[in-house]
């Protein structure tokens, strides 16, 4: 699988979504957190995760030295057919070709989650709880995740898909978990629940922290931005029709239809 190799996947998702596909309504990601909390890891905040000659530089070290084929899956609505093109076009400076197939979001999330058949994946998620510990639990810690926990069999076998494998933990973890398959999700699965745990603030901080830096360092998941929301209001409304989702409404009045 070609997003297996570590060295393959660091450095090459440009923040020029931001700008292009959002029109600047967005916050360049600099880790799976809100880079201006006091949650997101010092280490993180300034760090730049867009750099294609170091991107190159990764790609020199894996065992694909001068680029590589594969498939980028994502929806088939406009600003994530948008960002996939941006990927593929800076991807292809450094020798990696991508091709982009678009889903509807149930064929997408059905191969997302069955864990097999896709290389690479593009999609937005909801933070619908904003607390980092369940962030850093619910997107990452379950079994039956989306990210880098798993990979097909390497042997093509499909009997058991959710076989862990996935990196290893911290080498300070390393006598107590080693470093087979599975050893670096049995440890992050660890320190959140010793996150969630404790009371002591400065803990659950240095936790959050620690997963936080393990997560980029080990390319498990990419987070682009946040999209800001925008609302719009006025005394009266005329002539509107509902869309299919539509999350809030206050003191909102339709006119004369």
């Amino acid at each position: 699988m070609p997003a297996e190799d570590l060295n393959r996947r660091l450095r090459g998702v440009d923040p020029e979504i931001v700008e292009r596909v959002f029109r600047g309504q967005a916050i360049p990601q600099t880790g799976p957190w809100f880079p201006d909390s006091e949650w997101t890891s010092p280490e993180l905040k300034d760090m730049e995760l867009y750099d294609l000659d170091q991107a190159q530089a990764e790609l020199e070290q894996g065992p694909s030295p001068d680029g590589f084929e594969v498939e980028l899956m994502t929806e088939n609505v406009a600003y994530m057919m948008d960002s996939a093109e941006i990927i593929q076009n800076n991807l292809s400076q450094i020798g990696v070709d991508v091709e982009i197939v678009t889903l509807e979001k149930s064929a997408l999330f059905d191969r997302l989650y069955g864990n097999v058949g896709w290389e690479l994946a593009l999609n937005d998620w909801t933070n619908g709880i904003p607390h980092v510990m369940w962030w850093l639990f619910a997107d990452k810690s379950p079994q039956r995740n989306h990210n880098n926990w798993h990979h097909e069999p390497a042997d093509g076998e499909l009997s058991d898909p959710w076989k862990a494998s996935g990196p290893s933990p911290p080498e300070s973890a390393q006598g107590e978990f080693g470093t087979g398959p599975g050893s670096g999700h049995q440890w992050y699965r660890s320190r959140i629940n010793e996150a969630l745990a404790t009371t002591d603030t400065e803990t659950r901080k240095e936790i959050a922290y620690e997963l936080q830096e393990y997560i980029i360092d080990n390319a498990i998941g990419v987070d682009i931005c946040y999209v800001n929301r925008i609302d719009g209001w006025q005394e009266s409304v005329e002539g509107y029709k509902f869309g299919r989702w539509n999350e809030e409404y206050m003191d909102v009045q339709l006119g004369d239809q």
